[in-house]
Parts: structure tokens; sequence; C-alpha cells
């Protein structure tokens, strides 16, 4: 796979209690409605630092990494063209997680492996999980209400519809 060459970048560092957090990912997100739909991605080098190229247009950067969350709210960039922008990214230490599974509602046996599931709380931070084979996920949040649903596209790529209604968790107690 070769990236296609866009003529303008958005780079940084992502950063967690002020240190470099290597190997986090950033996803490239651009806002549709009330979603945001994946539009590209990086994983930071080891020293924490990122590059993505893309085309012109609105869009939240969310870096994630296993037991950290991110506050969507810093991240809204707009890139133009031909211009190169920097934006440092940062995460926050998770205390708590939530597990679940997206389940096939006429089989239950039957999982929804490697979907993308965006877990947005009500404070504006945001974590990203993934499905593993049997559909099950774990996410790394902080004490807050969160909401927990599984992106149109990985929903329709196992030719299922998303719910309407999003399952709410509320982590103020714990895990």
């Amino acid at each position: 796979i070769t990236n296609f060459p866009y003529a303008q970048t958005i780079s940084g560092s992502v950063i967690a209690n002020g240190t470099n957090v290597p190997d986090a990912a950033v996803l490239l997100f651009q806002p549709v409605g009330n979603n945001l739909n994946p539009a590209g991605g990086a994983v930071a080098d080891n020293s924490g630092n990122y590059q993505i190229s893309a085309a012109p247009g609105n869009y939240v950067l969310v870096p994630f990494k296993s037991n950290f969350v991110a506050n969507e709210s810093l991240a809204q960039v707009t890139l133009t063209a031909g211009v190169n922008l920097s934006s440092n990214l940062f995460l926050i230490s998770a205390d708590r997680t939530i597990t679940g599974s997206f389940l096939d509602a006429s089989n239950a046996a039957v999982g929804a492996p490697g979907v993308l599931v965006p877990v947005a709380s009500q404070n504006g931070f945001l974590t990203i999980a993934f499905t593993d084979t049997n559909g099950n996920f774990n996410a790394g949040v902080t004490s807050d209400q969160w909401r927990v649903e599984i992106s149109d596209q990985g929903a329709a790529f196992h030719n299922y519809l998303r719910p309407q209604n999003k399952v709410r968790v509320d982590t103020t107690a714990g895990s």
C-alpha cells in the first residue's frame, strides 16, 4: 500500500503526562452530522511523533493507545490546500474499563470481529477499541458517563445495521 501524495500534512507529537507517547495511533476523522468517519491515520514513531497527509477539509484528530483517553474537542483542525499544520495531541491515563460485545441480534453466538468501537464521554473524551474475533471489546476509560457505539462502516462491512440507541455506561463508581 502506498499513501496518496497529498500536498498538505498534519504533524506533531502525542503527549501524556508531559512525555511523548511512543507508538500511539492517530486517527483522522471527518465529522458527518453527529458521527465521526475515519478518513486516515498514522502510528507515532518511537519518539511519539506522527505525520498524516490528507485532502483539504475539516478534521478531528484523535490519538489513542491502550489505557488512555483523548479530549476530542482539543484536536479539531482545518487543513487547507498546500498548508502543513502542526498539532500536538494529548492523552489522559485511563483508570477503569468498559468491556462488552457486539453480537448478532438473531444469533448471540456470532460476534462482529475487527470492528472499530468509538467510546465517547459526556465531557468530550474519546477512546477507541476494536472487537476481537468473537465481537468482544475492552476500552480503557476515566470516571464519566460514556456512550458506546459501533462505527457505521464496521456494521455495514458485516452486513449489519447499527442500532439507533447508543449504549450508555456510567463509570463514576468504577469499571
